[in-house]
Parts: C-alpha cells; sequence; structure tokens
C-alpha cells in the first residue's frame, strides 16, 4: 500500500484538519477558528493518516502504463522519428531534380542535317553503318520524371508509415491503463 500524503491533526475542538508533509511546521485554521502549528515530518508521520483524502488522491492517479502501451508508444514515436526524417529527405530530393519539356528531335535534327559540314554527315554515316545506332535510351525528360517520381512515391510511403506511428502513439494514450495491484 502506497504512503499516505495526508493525515490528520487533531483540534481542541474536537475536529481535525486534514494536513500533508509540505505544512510542516506552519500554522493551519481549523473550522472552529483555532490555529494550530503542524508538526514537523517526523511528527506529521505519526498522526492518523486522512484515509478518505488519502484514496480520493488514489483514485485520481492515472496508473502506471503497461508493457504493451509502452512498446506502443516506443513503436510510434521512433515510426514517427525515422519515417519522417526519411520523408523529408525524399521530397527535399524530389524538389531537386528539374523535368525539362521534352525537345523537338526532328526540328533539333533537321536543322544539324542542314548545317552541318558534308564530311561530318560522312562521318557519321560511316560510324552508324559500322557501329549501329546502339541500344536505345530514354530521353533525359523522361528519366527525369522517373527519378522524380520515385522520390515523391517514397515520400508518400514515409508520411504514411509516420501517420501509422502517431496513430501507435496515440494508442498508448487512450488504451486503458491496468490498474497495479496494491503491494
Amino acid at each position: 500500500m502506497p504512503h499516505p500524503t495526508k493525515y490528520l491533526l487533531p483540534c481542541e475542538c474536537g475536529q481535525a484538519i486534514v494536513v500533508e508533509i509540505g505544512q510542516a511546521g506552519q500554522m493551519v485554521t481549523c473550522k472552529c477558528g483555532r490555529a494550530q502549528e503542524v508538526p514537523t515530518m517526523r511528527g506529521i508521520r505519526a498522526l492518523a493518516p486522512a484515509v478518505e483524502e488519502n484514496d480520493k488522491l488514489a483514485a485520481n492517479e492515472r496508473p502506471a502504463w503497461s508493457a504493451v502501451q509502452g512498446a506502443m508508444f516506443g513503436a510510434g514515436v521512433l515510426a514517427m522519428v525515422v519515417a519522417g526524417a526519411f520523408a523529408v529527405f525524399y521530397a527535399w530530393r524530389a524538389s531537386q531534380i528539374e523535368v525539362p519539356p521534352p525537345p523537338d528531335e526532328a526540328a533539333a535534327f533537321s536543322k544539324y542535317l542542314e548545317t552541318a559540314p558534308i564530311d561530318e554527315l560522312y562521318q557519321d554515316y560511316v560510324r552508324f553503318r559500322d557501329e549501329g545506332l546502339g541500344q536505345k535510351q530514354p530521353p533525359y525528360h523522361v528519366l527525369a520524371a522517373q527519378a522524380k517520381k520515385f522520390y515523391q512515391q517514397r515520400a508518400v510511403i514515409c508520411l504514411v508509415l509516420a501517420g501509422i506511428g502517431v496513430l501507435l502513439t496515440g494508442g498508448a494514450f487512450v488504451m486503458r491503463p491496468k490498474h497495479r495491484p496494491p503491494r
């Protein structure tokens, strides 16, 4: 059983004044109007406990968290911090990628054909004839758009995980705590 925190100081009128240890050595007034000096801390502990007042205090105290609540709270905070940090990183990374508009490749090629010297065009022809065009690569604007989408998706996933962390943390507070048995 926990130690009482409130005690009954008897008055000459027959009533009792409820006092706490923090009032040791102070003067208190009874309902009858008489002033009484509260004894020292050791003296207060010799007084009868104020059972009714102590029961009210015990009823208002929130019981300790269970292991499940503690685990939920810890996992929730961890998820919020880690997933939140990754969400910020991915969102920042996506914002750094600029997706240029697709170039007009046909116009650029026509301009090259019109302005390039004939011997350079012939060298290009021989190289393509001997080596081939090679494997087709996606244009830069497509690669940039794919990278930006990748980082945006990861940021959303991390935000959802951080939200789950918020729910776990809140759930730890909402869960009914188990009452500890008296010792």
